[in-house]
């Protein structure tokens, strides 16, 4: 059993992506935890069956910077977008309140 403990995040992706689709495939941060929990799970699996070894996990580890800056041009390119979801909050309106 000590080699399945990933299946509780395995389990979480689930619920996530019932979340979303429940939500009538509107509810976005259902499906970016959806994505985030199945790909910790199966690196998770990965590491716990073997298939991964702790010297890529440092070489991993190395990158971290990388990561950030993925991160950081994600949020900058969605604050970015003509379709953003803050429009009327940057034009000092409220969102979903019609003036």
């Amino acid at each position: 059993m000590a080699e399945f403990w990933p299946g509780v995040m395995l389990i979480v992706s689930l619920a996530f992506l019932a979340q979303f689709a429940l939500s009538g495939f509107r509810h976005r941060p259902g499906l970016y935890g959806a994505i985030l929990a199945l790909t910790m799970a199966v690196v998770a699996f990965a590491f716990t069956l073997g298939f991964l070894s702790r010297t890529f996990a440092r070489q991993l580890l190395n990158l971290w910077p990388l990561i950030v800056i993925l991160v950081g041009a994600g949020v900058a390119s969605r604050f970015l977008s003509p379709f953003t979801p803050l429009r009327g909050v940057l034009r000092g309106g409220v969102p979903g309140r019609r003036r």
